[in-house]
């Protein structure tokens, strides 16, 4: 008599997703950033590895902005926004000076996609109709940015 057993299925442990570095192919610069994203316009974005030094950095409802140009108002500025939790894991901090101090005068290299965002004045908490844009680039984990050594 032979009996038959049920087939064994060997567990294959579960893939591990790799990523290569930051920049490892080719970085966008802000320029280039800039342009790409307002060409594609609302609603859409330009994916890739971002490359720019961080020339001021702002602080607003949770947030931090690292700038490319001095004044973010400037129609060729690269905004990278980085919520406070994941700034904490960057620096080891959410003070705003401490940030400035690691930060401004640097190069940085971030993953993701930058997205033509649109900026209303308001007056009295009200919308007044003027706007302007500027292009994000939304960094919510700390893998996806670094600081190349120069």
């Amino acid at each position: 008599m032979l009996l038959a057993a049920a087939p064994v299925q060997a567990s294959t442990p579960p893939a591990m997703v790799v990523m290569p570095p930051i920049c490892a192919e080719r970085c966008i610069n802000s320029i280039e950033a800039v342009t790409l994203a307002a060409q594609v316009g609302n609603g859409a974005g330009v994916m890739g590895d971002f490359a720019m030094t961080v020339k001021a950095i702002g602080f607003e409802r949770g947030r931090f902005y690292l700038n490319s140009e001095l004044d973010y108002r400037d129609r060729n500025c690269l905004t990278v926004v980085i919520p406070a939790t994941t700034m904490s894991k960057l620096v080891g901090t959410t003070d705003l000076e401490a940030v400035k101090k690691f930060y401004v005068g640097s190069k940085i290299a971030a993953r993701g996609v930058a997205r033509q965002v649109r900026i209303d004045f308001t007056a009295d908490g009200q919308p007044t109709g003027k706007y302007y844009y500027q292009i994000h680039l939304f960094v919510p984990d700390e893998r996806l940015l670094t600081r190349p050594a120069s």
